[in-house]
């Protein structure tokens, strides 16, 4: 270990991780051991990695101390090479001065003055050199200050390198102890667990019989009706009422500061857009219960998990419709404050409540009332259980797929004629064809007696809203509303037909003649014969069109017919 270099030191440690990882794969972890063999590993990859750090500093400051020793001996042998050289320079020069004024006369000497002039003129080059002279030896300080810098850089760092290699080579030894006294320690446990498991076995037969025998008498008594109607009752317990967050707006309180023009008109907006969402939502969710309708009296279209989202949508419309109405209420109740007039009544009026919240601002709170939720509550369970014997009655096989295709095609356009096809016979006071079922609603006021009571559809007239020609029902939800709401168009047109008034026909937008031959399936359409010319009242994007023929109001595909444009 001690002399071990960098190399042998990582091949080392990766030998000794080989190993702690063959005997894990071997024996498999247990309990607790997993982060001790962690740990353990961790502390000699540290180390690890520690000595290949300074390894690697080592080397680099190596390379550098070189590197500066080397560029110093080149300086070092310039320089004696230039003292050398000028020296003999200028001995030469001295000795030649020396004879020239031992002489008598320096005219005896031939050529004398070129002597003197050639050493004049050397004495010039030679002060060149001592200026290079001085540069080099600058430069040698240099390279000797950052030999010096670099050797003891290189000192301490190979003497870090040596501390960190002590430390692997610690963590080595201390890892490799740890893991002996973990496997010792598992041995252990292993002999504990076999003596245990052969007790075990031993013991099984007699008490596997007891616990048999045990067991016999809660099979027997087990009842999964009976656990559910538990069940059942703990969730129809009494639960509260919700609660809905109500919106206050600034304009909505008196007490706070605002013109009150501004207050009027900022009151009567909000109110506006309260009024477009109510009637937004209530569209809907006549919509959606007139799909409903049609998922029940049809068991072959949707499947359970329709049936679910439907009457979860219902269910969400209606509690809006509340959470407007509430909405709506207070802002009545603001503008009848501001005009000094009588606050007006509203069924859900004691259930808001007004709280303060940390800032002081007012918070309106409306706690749903407990019929209302169990109304809603029923509806839902109402819509959620299954038909079994209309189920067991469903069409075969290709007949259903037909079914199910043409049902989800006809949906939109079964809602969007309804209300034209029903005013249509409310106004010529006939019902539509091929009733289903025999009860009868309400006549009109100015209803004969000969003339044959509407028959209920398929999707229950008798439960339609205000448009459908069967009710007097107001724009509100609740029948407490009506005082605060508005009446409909199709309100005012039955109004209208009970005093005498004409609605205006469906303008035609145009004919066509059948083709084909169309056996209705349901009792919104027409029955097809080629040659039958039919009246057309409205075109719809999915294929199918609505129309009349002889008096008789439904829908038909477009595909059977071809437009004609000249009248026969």
């Amino acid at each position: 270990m001690p002399g071990q270099t960098g190399d042998q030191a990582d091949e080392g440690v990766q030998g000794e991780r080989r190993l702690v990882r063959r005997g894990m794969e071997a024996r498999g972890p247990r309990d607790g051991e997993t982060v001790g063999n962690s740990q353990i590993e961790g502390n000699v990859d540290k180390t690890t990695r520690s000595l290949g750090e300074w390894r690697t500093a080592e080397a680099k400051s190596k390379k550098h101390s070189h590197a500066a020793a080397r560029e110093n001996e080149k300086l070092q042998d310039a320089s004696l090479e230039m003292r050398s050289a000028s020296c003999d320079t200028l001995g030469d020069v001295n000795v030649l001065f020396f004879r020239l004024s031992r002489s008598s006369s320096v005219g005896h000497i031939p050529h004398a003055h070129s002597i003197l002039s050639a050493a004049r003129a050397e004495r010039l080059p030679n002060a060149t050199s001592e200026k290079d002279a001085a540069k080099l030896q600058v430069k040698k300080r240099k390279t000797e200050d950052a030999v010096k810098k670099t050797e003891v850089e290189y000192y301490n760092v190979c003497v870090h390198a040596e501390r960190a290699r002590l430390e692997w080579e610690s963590s080595v030894v201390k890892g490799a102890g740890m893991l002996e006294s973990l496997e010792e320690e598992r041995l252990a446990q292993l002999k504990t667990a076999a003596d245990c498991y052969l007790r075990l076995t031993s013991a099984v037969p007699a008490q596997l019989a007891e616990a048999t025998n045990i067991l016999v008498n809660p099979i027997k008594n087990a009842n999964a009706n009976t656990d559910m109607r538990v069940v059942r009752g703990v969730r129809s317990a009494q639960t509260g009422a919700s609660e809905q967050l109500l919106p206050d707006f600034y304009c909505e309180h008196t007490t706070l500061a605002m013109n009150r023009e501004r207050r009027k008109q900022a009151l009567l907006k909000i109110l506006q857009l309260v009024k477009q969402d109510i009637d937004r939502e209530r569209k809907s969710k006549q919509g959606l219960e007139k799909l409903s309708m049609a998922i029940k009296q049809t068991p072959t279209f949707g499947n359970d998990d329709s049936q679910q989202n439907v009457a979860d949508k219902l269910y969400h419309m209606r509690s809006m419709l509340t959470y407007l109405e509430a909405v709506r209420y207070k802002i009545t109740a603001s503008l009848n404050e501001l005009d000094n007039r009588p606050p007006v009544q509203h069924p859900l009026a004691a259930h808001i409540q007004i709280i303060r919240d940390k800032q002081g601002l007012q918070q309106s709170i409306l706690k749903v009332p407990p019929w209302l939720q169990a109304d809603y509550q029923n509806e839902v369970n109402k819509n959620l259980t299954p038909n079994y014997t209309a189920l067991t009655k469903s069409v075969n096989g290709g007949e259903e797929r037909e079914r199910r295709d043409s049902i989800m095609s006809r949906a939109s356009s079964k809602l969007r004629i309804e209300h034209l096809s029903f005013r249509r016979n409310t106004d010529n006071k006939s019902a539509p064809v091929t009733p289903v079922v025999d009860i009868p609603t309400p006549p009109l006021q100015k209803q004969t007696a000969e003339t044959p009571n509407p028959p209920e559809s398929p999707l229950d007239w008798s439960e339609r809203g205000a448009g459908d020609g069967l009710s007097n029902q107001q724009d509100s939800d609740f029948d407490e509303f009506s005082s605060q709401s508005d009446s409909s168009t199709d309100l005012t047109d039955i109004m209208k037909n009970e005093n005498g008034d004409t609605v205006p026909p469906t303008p035609s937008l145009g004919k066509c003649r059948a083709l084909y031959t169309y056996e209705a399936r349901l009792n919104d359409e027409l029955n097809l014969t080629p040659g039958d010319i039919i009246n057309i009242h409205e075109k719809q994007d999915d294929g199918w069109w609505s129309g009349d023929l002889n008096g008789i109001y439904g829908i038909f595909p477009s595909s059977y017919v071809e437009e004609i444009t000249t009248c026969i």
